[in-house]
């Protein structure tokens, strides 16, 4: 048990170093050449892709099998469970152009807000009605656009092997786009 905790903590360490290890670079980048990018969050997710590829390369005691299409749909609502930090990577790092409803205010820290709002991620706790009425207005947006939305309709991470109860957001959002 001790050793589980010892190696889960190396491996959160190793994770979130990465992940702001590169970003750091990632905005001195970005601000060099911005006159050339087209689409800065997309080039942030590909930054933030290439730090979760590392992450899975470094810790070798977590495999990644991914079943997934070559081409993954476009414009597209994914929905999946939540029951590690891990399972976000693994999306982030085949689905390309996405918007990510998180349940977590991690925005309270600005660096923290400032990288994440950057990739895509929008904080919903602790934000008004008309705030998150806007952001669903930008996530509907973002599908007509062709692009992609993440959604964990349990609201949070758990553990344990039964689903949480499932939240509406991202079911009606799929509705919308479909029209039904």
């Amino acid at each position: 048990m001790v050793l589980k905790c010892i190696l889960g903590s190396v491996g959160h360490f190793i994770f979130f170093g990465l992940l702001i290890g590169m970003m750091i670079p990632g905005f001195l980048i970005y601000f060099v050449f911005k006159p050339f990018i087209k689409d800065s969050q997309n080039f942030f997710q590909r930054g933030s892709a290439l730090s979760y590829r590392l992450f899975y390369f470094f810790v070798p005691c977590i495999v990644l099998e991914a079943d997934v299409l070559e081409d993954m749909p476009k414009g597209a609502v994914y929905v999946s469970t939540h029951q590690s930090i891990l399972d976000f990577p693994a999306f982030a790092m085949y689905i390309r152009n996405y918007l990510i409803f998180a349940n977590v205010n991690l925005g309270k820290f600005p660096i923290v807000e400032k990288i994440t709002h950057a990739t895509g991620v929008r904080y919903i706790k602790g934000k008004t009605l008309s705030e998150i009425a806007n952001m669903q207005k930008e996530l509907e947006k973002h599908l007509d656009d062709g692009k992609n939305v993440i959604y964990f309709p349990e609201g949070t991470r758990h553990t344990g092997d039964k689903l949480l109860p499932f939240k509406r957001g991202a079911f009606k959002l799929a509705m919308k786009k479909t029209g039904l």
